[in-house]
């Protein structure tokens, strides 16, 4: 820890579908936090993802890998995916729920690869090399009170793999109000906040 900041790193398997079977997702609860101090919460200052390493084992050719990331503040199971995406309704539907649309959301980005052709196996690298495209956009109005989870949905032109795929973030440990917390919690549950509220006014 250094002057209040917590940091969490590690790596989670993920697997790459293909493109022709709509992908697939992955979720992963990396943080957990349960005590009845209410007055404590983490914001995030940074974070990052990326697939670690290289991986074999995909179809010949050169060919183009799509991750996408999401950190949230609670489970996104409920919506219907994962643990597999079947249909491009899934995909669809999981994809949304990955978006800023979803109040649990907190942190997003999106990563473009290349599956290059060797040899004796296949590798990955990242599109235009390595750096800000591997950091993820956050929301620094919200805080961590509970749970953090990463999401991912990745797709490939390739063949079907499972990668590992590497985060790190860097959390601030803040002092807030009871009611204050009470407030993100309530803002970390599944709500769409896409769409306006219409109301017609009949008078």
């Amino acid at each position: 820890m250094r002057d209040g900041v917590h940091t969490l790193r590690g790596t989670i398997p993920i697997t790459i579908g293909t493109f022709s079977t709509y992908g697939e997702s992955s979720l992963a609860r990396i943080f957990q936090y349960s005590s009845p101090d209410q007055t404590r919460a983490w914001r995030i200052r940074y974070a990052a993802v990326w697939i670690n390493g290289s991986f074999t084992g995909t179809a010949g050719g050169d060919s183009r890998t799509l991750v996408q990331t999401t950190l949230a503040t609670d489970t996104l199971t409920a919506t219907g995916a994962p643990p597999g995406i079947s249909s491009g309704d899934l995909a669809a539907t999981w994809l949304r729920v990955m978006s800023p649309d979803d109040n649990r959301t907190i942190a997003w980005t999106v990563q473009d690869y290349q599956n290059r052709d060797a040899t004796n196996g296949d590798f990955i690298v990242p599109t235009g090399g390595t750096g800000p495209q591997q950091a993820m956009t956050l929301d620094f109005e919200r805080l961590v009170t509970n749970e953090l989870w990463l999401a991912v949905y990745a797709a490939t032109e390739s063949g079907e793999a499972v990668v590992d795929l590497a985060y790190y973030i860097e959390m601030e440990a803040i002092k807030i109000k009871p009611e204050e917390s009470v407030l993100q919690i309530l803002k970390g549950q599944g709500q769409d906040i896409g769409a306006p509220l219409l109301v017609e006014d009949t008078t």
